[in-house]
């Protein structure tokens, strides 16, 4: 079967391209901050940083998601499912709630939360481990603050899609732990790829029209696409968005 991948460069709360009821399943990793945070968060929170103030921008920022999970809303079929990759943030000892901020605007738009899977790399980073250490040598119990992909659908709808062994053994996982997987050019906030596999292969079926609207280094799209789906991404960075096209082998 022969399947299509379209990437559009633009907002997704603005999908004018796809028609409503279209879409069978909504894959998508939402940003849990805005770029502005990049690099203080990745370099670790000093004293000097007001965590108050940090807190509030990324509460915000998440906040100013609603248009684009009332958009998926508006392009998701009846019986159609859609799946978010979220987590809590980390303000040094502090954790901020970004997850049930992403629930309860997805569950104001009508639909329900299903089911959640929670999700940690086989290999941590330098930055978690020089973490960890820090919080051995205060001698604190080691913090955990999984990656959790929320599954939502409508009230009384029922839909399944194809899965394997493989893919029941790794969602029915207490917690799912595998390698994020390679791509030709990595986002560095790449959802991890065998995850998708399972999620995709569980919830539609070859020829299922799959929408990322926060599509990154489109991964996702890669993935429905290697699996038989039709997938569509929106990107609103320019660069991301020539990142995407180069993985999808669209920038001929």
């Amino acid at each position: 079967m022969t399947s299509n991948v379209q990437i559009i460069f633009g907002n997704g709360a603005l999908m004018a391209e796809v028609p409503s009821g279209s879409v069978n399943l909504i894959l998508t990793s939402p940003p849990y901050y805005p770029d502005s945070l990049e690099n203080i968060l990745s370099n670790g929170i000093e004293a000097k940083l007001n965590a108050d103030t940090l807190s509030e921008e990324i509460a915000r920022f998440a906040i100013s998601l609603r248009s684009v999970f009332a958009e998926c809303e508006r392009v998701l079929a009846p019986d159609g499912i859609f799946i978010i990759q979220t987590r809590d943030v980390r303000l040094g000892e502090r954790l901020i709630s970004v997850e049930a901020t992403h629930r309860s605007l997805i569950e104001a738009t009508g639909l329900i939360l299903y089911t959640k899977h929670l999700w940690k790399p086989r290999h941590i980073t330098i930055q978690r481990r020089r973490q960890l250490l820090l919080s051995r040598e205060k001698g604190m119990p080691r913090t955990f603050d999984p990656e959790v992909f929320l599954v939502f659908k409508r009230a009384s709808f029922k839909h399944g899609g194809q899965p394997n062994e493989i893919d029941f053994s790794l969602l029915e996982a207490d917690i799912a732990s595998t390698p994020k997987g390679k791509v030709t050019s990595p986002h560095h906030h790449q959802a991890p790829i065998p995850m998708l596999q399972s999620l995709i292969r569980c919830w539609s079926k070859p020829g299922d029209v799959v929408l990322d609207p926060f599509c990154g280094g489109g991964t996702t799209l890669l993935v429905a696409n290697q699996l038989g789906r039709n997938s569509i991404g929106y990107e609103i960075n320019l660069e991301t968005y020539e990142l995407a096209k180069k993985n999808l082998g669209l920038d001929a």
